[in-house]
């Protein structure tokens, strides 16, 4: 299958690398495996630059998958690097003076490297971009909620944005809306949000757990930057690093296929491993800034969100989905949720 595969593989590896570098080409440039940076403590956050502590992260992050990826396999690593090279080529020519040109060649010179990989090549440079891409993106995801979490002026249990509900709620007050229609609103709203196992999903527990792990060092790097000691820090460091060798020496790919009570278990893990601290503090924001704005908090009885799910109990098409599956589904469910 691997090999029949290869030639659609290779084109959609390149295009897909050199869209993500079309697509940045405007932005700061963010530092890449070659240029190292072993720990996440080079800088403090600058006011003046915003995106500082995020090309710090990735540069980091870039720099200990590269380590990993070259103490595996060099020859990988290699690959990994001159394909780069390439494509930075590539992205440069395009930022340079028009020259359809050199240009051209470039992105030929590209494509003609990586149709020159053996199958393995191909598996393990992608393996390499894709987790790059993968911790790429927890940096960013972090990188938001340490934007949100700026200290502001004045009293904000909620991110003071537009698209928030604190800033829902300041638009409503602004416009003329009773405060008590606002109030009565947000005490009897619903919001259900239904769980359900779909058959794209393809990111093990394993690799969601070790990127999880790499986002809370980030944190706790973002704490020890101004305080603690040298000792801590070099604790996130190490711990950090092994959350990426975790990252890259795991199988990306589930090789079983889960039973319709294993594949519910699965979905429902997004419960304890982030909804379960995520909406009771969402929750305790809502409450105090309702009790800022209208003099009272959110009712004790009041459930603006809920959850459901149909794993384990949607027959749709699914002949593994029995009554007997149903029952053991709910009461696993029911025995995590007390």
């Amino acid at each position: 299958m691997l090999r029949v595969t290869t030639s659609r593989a290779r084109n959609f590896t390149c295009q897909r690398l050199f869209f993500r570098t079309a697509s940045t080409s405007s932005r700061p440039s963010f530092s890449s495996i070659d240029e190292p940076q072993d720990h996440l403590f080079v800088l403090r956050r600058d006011p003046e630059n915003p995106s500082s502590l995020l090309r710090s992260d990735v540069r980091t992050l870039g720099t200990l998958l590269g380590r990993s990826i070259k103490s595996q396999s060099p020859a990988t690593f290699e690959k990994v690097e001159g394909l780069r090279k390439l494509t930075k080529k590539w992205r440069e020519c395009r930022l340079g003076p028009i020259d359809g040109n050199i240009t051209n060649s470039s992105l030929k010179e590209a494509q003609e490297y990586v149709g020159s990989f053996q199958d393995e090549e191909l598996l393990s440079v992608s393996r390499s971009f894709a987790h790059f891409l993968r911790l790429s993106n927890a940096a960013e995801q972090h990188n938001r909620i340490r934007s949100l979490s700026l200290p502001t002026s004045g009293y904000h249990p909620l991110p003071s944005k537009p698209d928030s509900a604190h800033g829902a709620i300041k638009e409503l007050l602004e416009k003329g809306v009773d405060k008590r229609d606002i109030e009565r609103s947000l005490n009897t709203q619903k919001v259900s949000l239904i769980l359900t196992a779909h058959p794209t999903e393809v990111n093990r527990k394993t690799l969601l757990t070790q990127t999880h792990r790499v986002q809370s060092y980030l944190a706790a790097a973002d704490d020890l930057r101004t305080s603690g000691s040298e000792y801590e820090r070099r604790e996130v460091s190490k711990g950090l690093e092994a959350a990426v060798q975790g990252i890259w020496m795991s199988d990306e790919v589930s090789r079983f296929k889960p039973t319709a009570v294993e594949e519910a278990a699965r979905g429902t893990l997004v419960l304890s491993s982030v909804l379960w601290s995520a909406v009771p503090s969402f929750l305790r924001r809502l409450s105090a800034s309702m009790a800022h704005h209208f003099g009272a908090p959110l009712d004790l009885t009041s459930s603006p969100v809920e959850f459901g799910s149909w794993m384990g109990g949607d027959r749709d098409g699914n002949p593994n989905v029995t009554p007997d599956v149903t029952r053991e589904v709910m009461i696993k469910n029911r025995v995590t949720a007390a």
